[in-house]
């Protein structure tokens, strides 16, 4: 009897740790698919276009969801880690989008960090 207890205490557990994990990834994607449908609206995309910048968004979103648990909080590493991968996601933007739209893109990309800072000095996280 104990040890069918133990087993399935384990079992709770474990399933518990898989549903967190896919949700974090779940959480990763949705964000990813809800940015996209963002850049489909403001920068008015194609639907080949649409196709391609949810592709090139997937990927460099799990790779700096990568970087960013490696760097363990460390926010230099963060940073170190997160530059190169812009820059490799913007390049891939570029080559998808017209140059209209991808300075528009620019342009809403500085507008928002501008707005992060301005919450971030507002007593926000540092």
């Amino acid at each position: 009897m104990r040890i069918k207890d133990i087993t399935l205490g384990l079992i709770l557990v474990l399933s518990t740790s898989l549903s967190v994990l896919a949700q974090k990834k779940g959480d990763i994607n949705n964000r990813i698919e809800k940015e996209t449908e963002i850049m489909v609206e403001e920068l008015q995309l194609n639907d080949e276009q649409a196709k391609q910048v949810l592709d090139i968004n997937k990927k460099y979103g799990q790779l700096m969801a990568d970087a960013r648990k490696s760097a363990n909080g460390n926010r230099d590493e963060v940073r170190s880690q997160m530059k190169p991968l812009r820059k490799e996601h913007n390049d891939s933007l570029k080559k998808v989008l017209t140059d209209e739209q991808y300075q528009k893109y620019l342009k809403i990309v500085e507008e928002r960090r501008n707005q992060r800072k301005q919450k971030n000095q507002g007593g926000g996280r540092r």
